[in-house]
Parts: C-alpha cells; structure tokens; sequence
C-alpha cells in the first residue's frame, strides 16, 4: 500500500478523522464534515466512484484518467491545508447541494455577520480534472 494511500485510510479510520493534528481552517472543517457524517474507507471509495462517473462518461476518458483524478483527487482532500477550491470540490464530493459559509467577528463595541450560500447544481461541479484555481475564483 502506497503512503498516501495508507494516510487516507489512517484518517479515515480514526473516529475523528485526524482533525486535532490539522492547522488548516477550511482542513478542520472538511474533516469535521467526515466526521459528521461517518464517512470511512468505504462510504468514501462510494462517493468517489460516483464522482468520477460524473466527469468520466464519455468514451474518450481512459481508465488511466480516471485513476489519475481519483490519486490526485485523493491528495487534495487529505492534504493540510487545503484551498477553498479543494474544499468546495471535497463537498461536491461528499454530495452537498448547497453550502452557506458565514464569519461572525467580535469588534468589542460592535458585532458584524456576513454570509453567502453556494448552490452546487450540474452547471457550477467542479471537475476533478480541473487544476487548483486561486481562492478568489469561487465567486
């Protein structure tokens, strides 16, 4: 078994998902998310199967393709930290349909809340061929 390889199924074996040894903020969340949803070695070789089919139906993907995007697809999504981008595509990948992300800050005299929801419908799927984009291309 390969080493990244054995790092996913570590982190997908521990009931936490490794979440107290990650730095990154959206890397935390993703893996909370894991948590919340008990998604091990299985359920996760599930989704992503399911994901490839998505991006893979067409004849002229090899399986070479689809076990390139499955390897890097799986480094991105354990990898610490990960962008907003890899973040995205991580709940696409797990299957949400919409996500609303939210920052309260505390100015001490004053609270402000800003939010903004994202629909993942078949039009906005980030493709697990596509390369990493910078954050503000999440619009």
């Amino acid at each position: 078994m390969s080493q990244d390889k054995s790092q996913l199924t570590d982190m997908l074996s521990d009931t936490h998902k490794g979440i107290g040894g990650v730095k990154g903020v959206l890397t935390k969340l993703f893996r909370q998310t894991l948590s919340d949803l008990n998604v091990n070695t299985m359920v996760w070789n599930q989704k992503m199967t399911n994901y490839l089919k998505e991006y893979f139906f067409e004849a002229h993907h090899s399986g070479k393709d689809r076990s390139q995007a499955r390897g890097n697809l799986n480094k991105a999504l354990k990898s610490d930290p990960i962008s907003i981008r890899t973040f995205c595509r991580g709940l696409q990948f797990l299957g949400a349909r919409k996500v609303r992300f939210e920052i309260q800050i505390d100015w001490g005299k004053k609270n402000t809340v800003h939010g903004i929801a994202l629909e993942f419908d078949d039009s906005s799927k980030l493709s697990p061929l596509d390369g990493e984009l910078d954050d503000d291309d999440i619009a």
